[in-house]
């Protein structure tokens, strides 16, 4: 019985769509922001895609030189023997896995329940703070484009 419920918990807190879906959900309620359809779509791909990264990375990632903190040099040893290239990460995802680094590992230490719930919560971390560095980065496309029609307005 135990077990059932754990693992339909599991499935719960790691699905990826899940997980991606959440994310975004919170970011833009505590942001306050709606997204127009294809950059909401864009977004749901690439918070799919670094959830997946994440939760390969989390499986892998461990204190090395424990020091107590999951650090970059820990997180690039995690990323690179989950199969990925470290240099060709995006730099949103690699600020968002260290936070989501720290999630995870402050979880793990938590007896019985951490090690279960230290994977999810690492990737959930880390989907939240990639999808609030894109939305930053789509708010300030979205001003740049505004300003450069008030260039040729104002030219006008």
């Amino acid at each position: 019985m135990l077990n059932s419920t754990l693992s339909k918990l599991k499935s719960k807190l790691s699905g990826t769509t899940s997980i991606a879906n959440k994310a975004i959900e919170e970011v833009t309620q505590e942001l306050n922001v709606k997204l127009e359809s294809e950059a909401s779509n864009n977004l749901q791909l690439q918070t799919k895609n670094a959830v997946k990264v994440a939760t390969s990375v989390a499986r892998n990632l461990v204190d090395l030189n424990r020091d107590g903190k999951v650090d970059k040099e820990d997180l690039r040893h995690a990323v690179e023997k989950a199969g990925f290239v470290w240099d060709r990460i995006d730099s949103d995802l690699k600020e968002a896995l260290l936070v989501g680094g720290v999630a995870g590992m402050a979880v793990n230490t938590i007896p019985l329940l951490g090690q279960f719930a230290a994977v999810p919560t690492f990737a959930g971390a880390t989907a939240v703070f990639f999808v609030k560095a894109k939305m930053s980065a789509i708010s300030v496309r979205k001003i740049i484009r505004e300003e450069k029609k008030k260039d040729i307005v104002d030219e006008d």
